[in-house]
């Protein structure tokens, strides 16, 4: 017997109340995981097992020369992405199997095991990654480099209101007032009112700093944000974020949990999303359809084909390291 067809109207309603349902478990994932989590994910079926023959392979997967990240995403074939779920090996030059031999390069496995199963790799060309200071937002007075609010939080320890940036717009690596160092002014070139203090950051494994507000100033974030979230099985997720240089800008989630170590530096559990940014946007929060905040941007770090492909410092993983919560 023939499978009776639904109405327009009701695929519309099953729409809705898909969109709904997935609300209510993002809402409820940001709930059931705490900013200190040890890993700013949370994969559930193939994404799953695959996530786990990822973290057993990174290692060894980071030993091949030329190799400088690893992560999740789908199997690109003749330039267009498949529906094929994979682990993803991001390379300085990709190279054909004679050049390999000729170099006497060990190659990158097209497979790797899982269970009494495998999973495909996909090798993909990655382009430096460049960092997206430029000259709009929130800064080091006299520094020349600025970036974006990417959104506003509380310190854990005194719920002081702090605003969140990166770090390298300041153009250090690190600092801790706790630790010794000096809080660095930060001001706004637009108009150049001191925002705040910097008093806590850090470029090593993730690019995110905290900014203590001063007294006098008041911020309004130009996306509302109900709270940040784990990453999960957000691979094609639409998203947003507001820039101060580039403003609104919609991209898609491209690649999941990648570790980088380009130009000698270290960032992990990225996101890798394709959206249009520019010089100035450093720092800008990325937001789901939901409303929940999921990474801060870093930079661009091209592919053959993708020059819009955007790096994200997961937001868990910056809260974390602040000692910060947005709620």
């Amino acid at each position: 017997m023939a499978k009776a067809r639904i109405t327009a109207v009701e695929a519309a309603r099953r729409i809705h109340r898909a969109n709904l349902e997935i609300a209510a478990c993002r809402k409820a994932l940001a709930a059931a995981v705490q900013p200190g989590r040890r890993s700013p994910h949370v994969f559930a079926g193939e994404w799953r097992r695959i996530n786990a023959a990822l973290e057993r392979s990174r290692a060894l997967l980071s030993k091949i020369p030329g190799v400088v990240g690893h992560g999740l995403g789908r199997r690109f074939k003749a330039g267009r992405e498949t529906e094929e779920r994979c682990l993803v090996v991001f390379v300085r030059e990709k190279k054909t199997l004679a050049e390999l031999k000729r170099e006497r390069t060990r190659r990158v496995p097209k497979t790797i095991r899982s269970g009494s199963g495998r999973i495909p790799i996909d090798v993909v060309q990655m382009g430096p990654l460049r960092r997206q200071d430029g000259i709009e937002s929130i800064g080091e007075p006299g520094s020349g480099r600025w970036g974006t609010i990417g959104a506003l939080a509380f310190d854990l320890a005194t719920r002081q209101r702090v605003a969140i940036t990166a770090m390298h717009v300041t153009g250090k690596a690190d600092l801790d007032v706790s630790a010794g160092d000096t809080a660095l002014v930060m001001a706004s070139p637009s108009d150049g009112p001191v925002v705040g203090q910097l008093v806590l950051g850090t470029t090593s494994g993730v690019d995110a700093a905290k900014v203590l507000l001063a007294d006098s100033v008041q911020l309004v974030p130009p996306l509302s944000l109900k709270d940040a979230r784990p990453i999960s099985n957000d691979h094609g997720i639409s998203v947003r974020l507001f820039g101060a240089a580039s403003q609104l800008q919609r991209g898609v989630v491209q690649y999941l949990n990648v570790n980088l170590l380009i130009n000698g530096e270290s960032l992990i559990n990225t996101l890798l999303v394709s959206i249009a940014t520019t010089d100035g946007d450093s720092g800008a929060g990325l937001v789901d359809e939901s409303g929940y905040l999921l990474g801060f941007l870093v930079g661009v770090s091209p592919l053959p084909g993708q020059e819009d492909l955007r790096v994200f410092t997961p937001a868990l993983t910056a809260l974390s390291t602040l000692n910060c919560s947005i709620t």
